[in-house]
């Protein structure tokens, strides 16, 4: 059972500071199961059109249920971030007009 605590607890203003993040730039890791070929391709040419040349594939997880092999392969990805900041995506991820923004 969860006890409130006793000591009041004041909430700290944070104030958010803008930074802008060039995500060509940064190394990105995505996942896609071996068996999802056209994905993959996808990807790949999002990737070349998108001017994302630092990107990993990261193989996914067959389970029992998805959210078991998300949750894995997710945890393996996590595991091979060495710098920050890091993009870790799906193989169904899709750009937005936000990214599509000229150099």
């Amino acid at each position: 059972m969860f006890e409130p605590s006793p000591i009041p607890i004041t909430p700290i203003p944070i104030t958010p500071i803008p930074i802008n993040i060039d995500l060509r730039e940064i190394p990105t890791f995505w996942i896609n199961l071996n068996k999802d070929i056209g994905r993959r391709t996808r990807m790949e040419s999002m990737f070349v059109q998108l001017e994302m040349e630092n990107n990993k594939r990261v193989s996914g997880y067959l389970a029992d249920t998805v959210l078991e092999g998300c949750g894995k392969a997710q945890e393996k990805t996590l595991k091979k971030i060495r710098k920050y900041p890091t993009l870790v995506l799906e193989d169904d991820c899709m750009p937005t007009e936000h990214f599509l923004k000229p150099r």
